[in-house]
C-alpha cells in the first residue's frame, strides 16, 4: 500500500500527524545509470566536485515508517523511471 494511504489511515485511527522519510538511498550516478538503461540513450555527464553549500552527507532511511506503519517500498527505481518515462512520452506537447 502507498505510504500516503497508510499515513491517512493512521490519522483516521487516532495516530498523531508525523513526518516520514521514504528515501531508499540512490546516488545521482546510480539514478542516471538506471535512466540510461530505461531510455536506451547515453546521457552526457560532467562529473565535478561538491559545490559550496552541498551537505557532506544525505540520509535516505525509511526505517521509521516501516516500524510505525509497516510500509516498505513496493516499486524498484527502474520501475519508477520506466513509468515516468512512459508517462512523459504519452503526454508530450510538441
Amino acid at each position: 500500500m502507498d505510504a500516503y494511504i497508510l499515513a491517512l489511515k493512521a490519522l483516521e485511527n487516532g495516530k498523531l500527524s508525523n513526518t516520514y522519510n521514504l528515501g531508499t538511498g540512490f546516488s545521482v550516478k546510480e539514478l542516471i545509470d538506471v535512466v540510461e538503461k530505461v531510455i536506451k540513450i547515453q546521457i552526457k555527464k560532467v562529473v565535478t566536485g561538491r559545490r559550496a553549500g552541498d551537505p557532506a552527507t544525505l540520509i535516505a532511511d525509511y526505517t521509521k515508517i516501516r516500524e510505525e506503519l509497516n510500509w516498505n517500498p513496493s516499486r524498484s527505481i527502474e520501475k519508477i523511471v520506466k513509468d515516468a518515462w512512459n508517462w512523459h512520452n504519452a503526454n508530450r506537447y510538441d
